[in-house]
């Protein structure tokens, strides 16, 4: 009992892991930015048939988003749209590929009574259909001279501004019994298609510009709509960032890059400049016989080199005294 119950379960998990599936789809269709901007009176969509099964006649729905209209599609009514056709799929047991639709026309001068249409998913098998629209059994065999070959397609027009969007697809395939077996069940099936318009390739983001006021020892980077970083020795510092002078000329190189926006692929390169900062006019000397004149000190700061203050003098060190009366005075020390 346990031994059944196992194969009975193993057989159903088999079953629905291969499920068979009958229905038409749109292939994803990408308009480029000049089509979607002016729009495209005439655009050509193919269909393409995914039969699991055996299939013989299919009924199909086509529901198109905002921006699409319908034009034309052979067998098709134009006001839903929907479409009504006979295909026959020819397989051993399971479709291996997904095929385009095809569709033949003969030349009536050639063939004469012959129809003029006919529908096929594989080679070697088709269905006929007369100028009409009506079914003809007994068709031609498969060639010969005469005989156009063209792949089935619906047309559309879209709209100028089109955004893109989904096509969707509702299949309802029908059945009759086939000798090899493997015949479709019926059943139905949506099938989404996108339309979707080219998307430009993202550039980094712009370079900036780095400007240097010598009057103030002000370093600004800028960049329109994009945040800027600005550094000393690889260090981030406020941007615009101010030099203190000291009591010797300063070598300072300043970096700057943008930093990406959304639509940006990434940051930008980075920029560099090199800029020369004099020392104060006033000499170590004269500021020590300053300091012994009485003067009151309000605060004393202590900055590194790149201009960062610190809580206390470490390594090569500028140190900013300010006093009462609002004068100040800057020496650098290695401490």
């Amino acid at each position: 009992m346990k031994k059944l119950l196992f194969t009975l379960v193993a057989l159903l998990t088999v079953d629905s892991m291969f499920a068979q599936e009958n229905y038409l789809y749109i292939p994803d269709f990408e308009l480029t930015q000049e089509q979607a901007e002016a729009g495209v009176q005439e655009q050509a969509l193919y269909v393409v048939a995914h039969f699991d099964q055996y299939v013989t006649t299919v009924d199909w729905t086509i529901n198109l988003p905002e921006g699409i209209e319908f034009v034309s599609g052979v067998l098709c009514n134009t006001a839903k749209p929907h479409c009504y056709m006979y295909v026959i799929d020819e397989h051993d047991e399971t479709d291996e590929f997904d095929v385009v639709l095809t569709l033949v026309r003969w030349d009536p001068e050639l063939f004469g009574e012959y129809p003029h249409f006919i529908f096929t998913t594989t080679r070697g098998a088709f269905l006929c259909y007369n100028e009409d629209g009506s079914v003809c059994y007994g068709a031609p065999k498969w060639g010969g001279d005469g005989v156009e070959f063209r792949f089935y397609r619906i047309v559309v027009k879209i709209a100028p501004g089109f955004t893109g969007g989904n096509i969707l697809i509702h299949t309802e395939p029908s059945c009759t019994d086939d000798p090899r077996g493997n015949t479709c069940t019926g059943g139905e099936w949506d099938k989404v298609c996108p339309i979707t318009v080219e998307q430009p390739a993202t550039q980094p983001a712009p370079t900036p510009t780095l400007s240097w006021d010598e009057e103030t020892y002000t370093m600004t980077a800028s960049c329109a709509d994009h945040e800027v970083v600005l550094m000393i020795n690889g260090v981030a510092v406020e941007n615009p960032h101010t030099v203190i002078q000291t009591y010797e000329d300063q070598e300072i190189t300043f970096e700057a890059y943008t930093k990406a926006n959304a639509d940006e692929s990434s940051n930008s390169e980075t920029v560099r400049e090199t800029v020369i900062v004099p020392a104060m006019p006033v000499d170590p000397e004269t500021a020590i016989k300053e300091m012994n004149a009485g003067k009151a000190i309000a605060n004393v700061r202590y900055f590194n080199m790149a201009g960062q203050e610190m809580q206390e003098a470490n390594g090569m060190t500028i140190v900013v005294t300010t006093y009462t009366d609002g004068t100040t005075n800057a020496v650098k020390v290695k401490k």
